[in-house]
């Protein structure tokens, strides 16, 4: 795994743990998750469906980015955008968990 995918797979296992953290120290209904996706998720498997789905993606999106030995530009950004999104989400995800402790 290249330097780009390892990246991807911390940020978003960061963002998935402080996710499941939140939601196992902090007795929060599934209701109140306001992104539809996630919530449907939820819906049908509790937060542990929610972490395996999106480990799931992000492990199948870095072995797929091992396939070509130079990417592409627009490859290189989606990937960047998804390593912020995950660096962004376990920072919301940690930002909730602390106000309500």
């Amino acid at each position: 795994m290249d330097r780009l995918a390892r990246r991807l797979v911390f940020a978003q296992a960061i963002d998935v743990a402080t996710f499941c953290a939140f939601y196992l120290l902090i007795a929060q209904s599934a209701h109140t998750e306001r992104n539809p996706l996630i919530a449907a998720l939820f819906a049908l498997g509790g937060f542990a469906l929610v972490g395996l789905a999106k480990m799931g993606v992000v492990s199948v999106v870095a072995y797929r980015t091992t396939m070509f030995h130079t990417p592409s530009k627009k490859l290189i950004i989606a990937i960047s955008t998804a390593t912020a999104s995950g660096i962004a989400g376990a920072g919301f995800n940690l930002a909730s968990l602390v106000d309500s402790l």
